[in-house]
């Protein structure tokens, strides 16, 4: 039960075979495979057929992953967890978030979402809408600057003074972003300055609108750190975004 709440059974019967690991709930075999597997690869092959013609799914691992790459395994277990698990309401609008916060599916219907409702290209692959659905949940907890997706920050605040915002000035060259003479905000990378939501540079508005106004130092670094990121997790799913459009129902 120490992946993901599910629980597995060692050498459990299947039929009249023996499986290593197995999961009822998921439907799940996990086989390792040990020296003596590269004899009996023919006879492994016909064994798997017939699981999987049954509808379990397996997945097989060398004494050798398991011994010198066990995050990576499990890893790969979670990953095919996550595909067996049911579609819930919450997964879709985590796939719609990700979609919209696709640039290449905002360049390509650019003219069409000034006047209507965006429509949205569903793929035949679970497995492709299921990433693409874990990151647009990263991106929703990023949003809501939740403390697990926002800590580490990626930047500091350096300077001694009041806080108070009284003029807001960005270096490029430095990536430091001032909020009066002596205090700053390092490293703000120039794509994280000029991100825009909805028409709005950001960071600078946010800034503006405080003038001033003393702030919280620690909130606007979990902004800083949230727009980095998204800018990250977007560059991911503008990889994954083709494939959406190719197998598209």
């Amino acid at each position: 039960k120490q992946i993901k709440g599910y629980k597995f059974r060692r050498q459990h019967a299947l039929g009249p075979f023996i499986v290593d690991f197995y999961c009822s709930k998921a439907r799940l075999i996990i086989e390792v495979d040990g020296p003596i597997h590269q004899y009996t690869q023919e006879y492994d092959r016909a064994r798997q057929n017939f699981l999987e013609s049954l509808g379990f799914h397996i997945i097989r691992f060398s004494n050798e992953e398991i011994l010198n790459n066990i995050d990576a395994v499990i890893d790969k277990i979670k990953q095919a967890l996550t595909l067996q698990e049911p579609i819930t309401p919450e997964d879709v609008l985590y796939y719609v978030y990700a979609v919209l916060y696709s640039n290449l599916y905002r360049e390509k219907y650019t003219d069409f979402l000034k006047y209507d409702f965006p429509r949205i290209p569903f793929p035949k692959s679970k497995k492709l809408f299921k990433r693409l659905a874990d990151l647009g949940k990263q991106l929703a907890d990023l949003h809501l600057l939740r403390p697990t997706a926002v800590h580490p920050p990626v930047a500091q605040y350096h300077g001694e003074g009041s806080d108070v915002v009284k003029k807001v000035k960005y270096e490029p060259d430095t990536q430091r972003v001032y909020i009066n003479k002596t205090q700053y905000f390092e490293p703000v990378p120039p794509e994280v300055w000029n991100y825009y939501i909805g028409g709005y540079q950001v960071l600078a508005k946010w800034l503006k609108d405080r003038k001033n106004r003393k702030i919280d130092p620690m909130h606007y670094l979990k902004v800083i750190t949230a727009i980095a990121r998204t800018i990250d997790i977007q560059e991911e799913i503008d990889k994954l975004y083709p494939e959406v459009e190719k197998e598209c129902l």
